[in-house]
């Protein structure tokens, strides 16, 4: 038999849940924080621990938003998906002594201060505070550290997702193992925060190699990993979010991105388009510009691409798979981008060879421009949520579609019409 002193993730399976909002979780309750299960099975009730109703009514009204539900199951822990595994309980038990010593440890101190600080190294390594990067760095000609981050961000956002979706475990705070500062719904392992503290500094780094066309020191790249991924941990642990497990298997989800990142970067090279000497056409009648833009881009291969992009949302976010429902803004800003790089900064891909030029570095005024507007993109995106009351399922994949659509054509709009207008200067 299992209790719900046991803290166990299966012992509680049944017990008490949040679905999951951005891994698609069904939710079966009739009402906020009472299920029919409960209502119909004294037992049930009665084991059912009360962190849903010790919620206040802003905190669950952020996390029906962020779930995007109408109410709040209290009476499964996991989520009703196909495909879904659970954390092995041997691997929680080999690991509970240091998991719970380390947290411990880390919420001596959660008040404010420290949770500022937290806070801001959460947000910091969130896979979100980075999709805005490839959008800005087209727009401004930054071509080839653009490049870096897109391939990079895409490869995070299909790896580090996978876990999330097909691998369920409760987080600490879920299980009473840790105070609950920050309430995330999601699927605690592994830690993406610590993933993307793994790869954002070395993406950044190699990417300012490859715009500037210099080598930075190994120590600088060891230095800024270990800088952001001690923070990020603290942080993360810290808030209640994590288990110090779920760091190790950040460490390596991070560490495997990485690996497959500069694999897939080659990829730039078999297509002879990698390097800036290759990159851009020579004769100015091969450049893209306002005047002879629609007489030399290719539609179809923009079409193509548009019409890949959609079906990759597409499968991404229809039963069984529902692989991810962040499709408007993490498919729609990185896809976005994926398309501007192969049809319009890859005259060797062009079927007549043309592409946009390069550019002289803009103004500090057209910099800080473009980077309003990407926060703007992004601002959007987050308020793009799909409405769902009283909407058939097929209705609410609709809406996400749609959306995405605006948001890669915006995007898309957007960083052509930038490039077009400082090649014009």
């Amino acid at each position: 038999a299992t209790t719900s002193e046991s803290g166990s993730p299966r012992a509680l399976t049944d017990s008490f849940a949040v679905s999951s909002g951005d891994d698609a979780h069904a939710c079966s309750s009739s009402a906020d924080g009472k299920s029919d299960d409960a209502s119909r099975n004294p037992d049930v009730a009665a084991i059912e621990p009360s962190w849903l109703d010790e919620l206040t009514v802003e905190e669950r009204r952020k996390l029906k938003s962020k779930l995007e539900l109408e109410s709040l199951d209290s009476h499964s822990i996991r989520p009703e998906l196909k495909y879904l595994a659970d954390f092995p309980d041997w691997l929680d038990e080999l690991f509970r002594e240091f998991d719970d010593d380390v947290i411990k440890a880390f919420q001596k101190h959660t008040e404010h201060p420290v949770y500022a600080v937290s806070w801001f190294f959460s947000a910091l390594t969130s896979i979100e505070s980075a999709l805005w990067m490839p959008f800005v760095l087209f727009s401004l000609g930054y071509d080839s550290a653009a490049t870096v981050m897109t391939n990079v961000l895409l490869v995070l956002s299909l790896i580090s997702q996978v876990p999330k979706r097909f691998l369920w475990r409760p987080r600490p705070w879920m299980l009473r193992r840790a105070k609950g500062v920050r309430k995330d719904p999601t699927s605690s392992f592994p830690s993406r925060g610590v993933t993307c503290a793994v790869v954002f500094p070395v993406m950044i780094l190699f990417a300012l190699e490859q715009e500037l066309a210099r080598e930075f020191s190994l120590l600088l790249y060891v230095f800024a990993v270990l800088l952001t991924v001690t923070f990020t941990t603290f942080a993360r642990i810290n808030v209640g979010a994590h288990y110090p497990s779920d760091v190790l298997g950040g460490l390596v989800l991070g560490t495997v991105v990485l690996t497959v990142s500069f694999m897939t970067l080659r990829l730039w090279s078999v297509l002879g388009c990698m390097s800036s000497a290759v990159r851009y056409p020579v004769a100015s009648g091969f450049q893209l510009r306002r005047e002879t833009f629609w007489a030399l881009v290719s539609a179809k291969q923009l079409l193509a691409c548009t019409l890949i992009s959609f079906m990759v949302a597409l499968v991404s976010g229809i039963s069984p798979i529902r692989f991810w429902l962040k499709n408007n803004y993490v498919y729609g800003l990185l896809l976005s981008s994926l398309t501007f790089r192969f049809v319009f900064v890859c005259p060797s891909c062009s079927p007549s060879g043309v592409g946009l030029s390069a550019v002289a570095s803009p103004s500090f005024w057209v910099h800080a421009k473009t980077i309003l507007t990407g926060g703007l993109m992004i601002a959007v995106s987050f308020a793009l949520k799909p409405k769902r009351r009283g909407v058939p399922e097929w209705a609410v994949n609709a809406q996400r579609l749609l959306k995405f659509l605006l948001m890669y054509c915006a995007t898309l709009v957007v960083m052509v019409h930038s490039r077009l207008t400082l090649s014009s200067v």
